[in-house]
């Protein structure tokens, strides 16, 4: 089974694997939407 099921978008286990990769990169600590340490 493909994650692009119609060839162009992803299935909801694509989504929410792209889902979970971004808010890890996103919010780690460093990133650009991280939380500022006070």
């Amino acid at each position: 089974m493909s994650d692009l099921d119609d060839g162009l978008h992803p299935n909801a286990a694509a989504s929410e694997r792209m889902g979970i990769r971004f808010a890890e990169r996103a919010f780690a600590a460093g990133a650009q939407l991280a939380t500022p340490r006070v």
